[in-house]
Order: structure tokens, then C-alpha cells, then sequence
């Protein structure tokens, strides 16, 4: 039997919220009357990075306790189990500040399908192809938000060629 996560291709179980994600099923259409369910499960799961990064970024969810703790409330989850579990399959300790790129984002993504939907659900369903199709389709925004500190010492690069360049072509300009 497929667990419900992977049966709406919402591996996260994200709840049925106001947003218009792209892929999501039309409120009017959703079977499950709960959670949120996508057309395809790349979908469901670029749901989940553009939450999870929203609540890090935007929310200042910058742990995994406190990214868990609002992910999934005690009143419905075992948290502290699921803080432990996302713990050990990522290397991050509950309370260390989250430096977010994209192989701990697929890190704690991973480990969140695995609770969500059960380590086996996870293995038989879950692909990286999904996980990369679903990294590929992510805004701009989002992208920029979990590269942030993969770019900068890049920009400086950058910034640097162009200030040569701009002294250079003055220079031979005159």
C-alpha cells in the first residue's frame, strides 16, 4: 500500500493551504481533504523546498528544532523524535544554524520523506530525479536564497574582473 504522502506526490504532507503552487490539484479536485496533492511528485516536492527555505530564510526557522518544530507541531508529531531523526541523517545538530545549499537541502528533504512517509515508503517512491527535476523548477528567488553562501565569494570574483576591466578599457581609451 502507497503511504498518503506518496499517494498525493506531496512526500512532505503539506497541508492544503491558500498558496498556488504550480503542479498543485485544484481545492475543488483534492481527494484527500487534508493535505495538499500535485499532478506529479517533482512538484509536490518543489513545494516542499520553497516551504522549507521559506521557513529558514524568511521565518528565521534557522535550526532544525525550530524548522521542525513548525514543520510539525508537537500536538500532531512526535517532534522531538523527528528533530532526532533529521538530526542523525544529516549531520546537523538540532540547535546549529542551518547554512543552507543544495546537498543539505536534499539532506533534510530526504530525511523529512523518510518520516513523513516511512523509510521504506522513501526507499521504494522517493528518486533523486524528482528531487533534481523539482531543484530545476525552483523560482529564482528560492535558488538565490539557498546558494547565498556559495555566490557571494563568487560576486567578489566578478566584481573584481569588471573593476579590471573598466580600469583597462579607460586606460587604453585615453
Amino acid at each position: 500500500m502507497v503511504s498518503r504522502g506518496f499517494e498525493n506526490n506531496n512526500p512532505g504532507n503539506l497541508v492544503i493551504t491558500s498558496a498556488s503552487w504550480k503542479g498543485k490539484v485544484p481545492l475543488h479536485l483534492n481527494t484527500d481533504g487534508h493535505f495538499e496533492q500535485f499532478t506529479q511528485m517533482y512538484w509536490g516536492l518543489r513545494a516542499m523546498m520553497i516551504d522549507i527555505v521559506g521557513d529558514i530564510v524568511k521565518d528565521g526557522k534557522n535550526t532544525l528544532r525550530k524548522l521542525i518544530n513548525e514543520y510539525a507541531p508537537a500536538f500532531e508529531n512526535n517532534t522531538s523524535a523527528y528533530i532526532n531523526y533529521v538530526s542523525n541523517k544529516t549531520g546537523l545538530k538540532p540547535d546549529d544554524v542551518i547554512k543552507l545549499d543544495k546537498s543539505l537541502l536534499s539532506k533534510i528533504i530526504r530525511a523529512k520523506v523518510e518520516v513523513e512517509n516511512g523509510k521504506d515508503q522513501a526507499d521504494k517512491y522517493y528518486k533523486d530525479k524528482d528531487f533534481n527535476k523539482a531543484f530545476s523548477e525552483l523560482p529564482l528567488t528560492t535558488l538565490a536564497q539557498i546558494n547565498a553562501n556559495q555566490t557571494f565569494p563568487f560576486l567578489i570574483i566578478i566584481a573584481a574582473i569588471t573593476l579590471i576591466w573598466l580600469i583597462t578599457f579607460r586606460l587604453i581609451k585615453k
